[in-house]
């Protein structure tokens, strides 16, 4: 027989419901270790009369859903949640329902607004930085040829973020380009 995990009383089998998980749990908690959603709700705060959830869980969904659900319209992302923890995976309190295209869409635009490659140069820069991963400045550097940026060991962090964040420089493409 079943019990509630919080009170200890008996459930009826009629009394709960089984969510997929799948690997969006690892993800999501990863997510939450790097403080990914506190920083991009930090660096674009949110619309509280137009938005239900932050632009940092709106991400956070999208990461999600791009690892379970990928080549699909936003506008199917609530279909992709119905069946999975969201409060769980994304925050207390979040429905699927809440995570539908106007509130992705408003997310998108404000991370353009903010600048994609800024974003995500900081991002990267607080992640290496919480997981000790960081190198030299030769390690760093994403416009040297691979072959030399495996030359590079991983060390402990010794820098401050702002002087490490003049080495991220990212290019954002779209589709498969063969060398």
């Amino acid at each position: 027989m079943s019990v509630h995990v919080e009170t200890g009383t008996p459930l009826h089998p009629n009394h709960y419901e089984t969510k997929t998980l799948d690997h969006l749990g690892l993800v999501s908690a990863m997510i939450d270790e790097l403080g990914l959603v506190e920083q991009i709700d930090a660096l674009l705060p949110k619309d509280e009369e137009k938005q239900t959830i932050s632009h940092g869980q709106a991400v956070k969904a999208m990461i999600l859903n791009g690892l379970g659900f990928a080549h699909r319209a936003l506008y199917l992302t609530p279909l992709f949640f119905r069946d999975k923890p969201v409060d769980r995976l994304i925050g207390e309190g979040v429905t699927a329902d809440q995570i539908n295209d106007d509130a992705l869409g408003r997310a998108l635009d404000a991370v353009y607004n903010y600048g994609i490659d800024s974003l995500y140069g900081q991002l990267a820069v607080k992640s290496v930085h919480t997981l000790g991963l960081t190198g030299g400045p030769e390690c760093q550097d994403t416009l040297r040829p691979p072959l030399m940026r495996n030359e590079c060991r991983i060390r402990g962090a010794t820098e401050e973020i702002h002087d490490a964040q003049r080495y991220y420089r990212f290019t954002l493409q779209r589709g498969y380009r063969p060398r």
